[in-house]
């Protein structure tokens, strides 16, 4: 298996495709680079770029938090059957409203 990286923008999100492509890219090394500490040398995951209304709902679903956030991570590794696809990493959901909220406030 080689490793992927499957990007995700959502229609409603307003975002340049070269933007869009850099971050992929970006993420995409991050993500590398942490299969490899752990011993992975192929991984598929999946990058999606939404709006705050989404990653709220999601943020309230999952995580019982009734609020947007800047990034969810679903770990596909963890939990019950978690060992039988290892390659599989799993998703990474970036809310660009608040990531541009953050950038212009010079937050990380």
């Amino acid at each position: 298996m080689t490793s992927s990286l499957d990007l995700v923008v959502d229609d409603q999100v307003a975002i340049a495709k070269p933007l869009a492509k850099q971050l992929a890219r970006e993420v995409a090394r991050m993500i590398r680079a942490a299969a490899l500490t752990d011993g992975y040398a192929a991984y598929e995951a999946s990058l999606r770029l939404t709006d705050d209304a989404t990653i709220h709902a999601l943020n309230r679903d999952y995580r019982a938090k009734d609020k947007p956030t800047d990034v969810l991570a679903f770990a596909q590794r963890e939990g019950p059957g978690g060992a039988l696809h290892p390659e599989l990493l799993g998703d990474v959901v970036i809310s660009v409203d608040t990531a541009r909220t953050q950038a212009k406030r010079g937050l990380h």
